[in-house]
């Protein structure tokens, strides 16, 4: 436990990643950015300066689904997969955000393979 790491946001990550170590918190100007290890797996999560939850983005780069892989490379043949994170939201939403190599822009993909591109930022 980091002491660091305010009460709240600790039990919002006890309570929906049980078992999570923090392995990295920063206080940001527009709120709080924490990595943790759960499942195996290294999560970033985006709090509000209130401690809300924003979202939650999970490193999918080794273990993308096939299916969303699949979807990529019929709408980007021939690109490679950079970076890839689960994205979930406060709001509800799910998707993945794909970075590809040399590529200017991100591509939001959705659990049922549609894709729109974003600026990559």
């Amino acid at each position: 436990v980091d002491n660091r790491t305010p009460a709240e946001i600790q039990s919002f990550i006890e309570s929906n990643y049980p078992g999570a170590r923090i392995v990295d918190f920063d206080r940001e100007r527009n709120g709080y950015e924490i990595d943790i290890i759960h499942d195996g797996k290294s999560k970033e999560l985006w709090f509000d300066t209130q401690y809300n939850w924003i979202q939650t983005a999970t490193d999918m780069t080794r273990n993308i689904p096939a299916d969303i892989r699949r979807a990529v490379e019929a709408h980007h043949p021939g690109k490679r997969i950079d970076d890839c994170d689960l994205i979930e939201t406060a709001q509800g939403e799910t998707y993945y955000l794909i970075d590809l190599d040399n590529y200017g822009m991100d591509l939001i993909v959705t659990l049922d393979g549609q894709i729109t591109e974003t600026p990559d930022y």
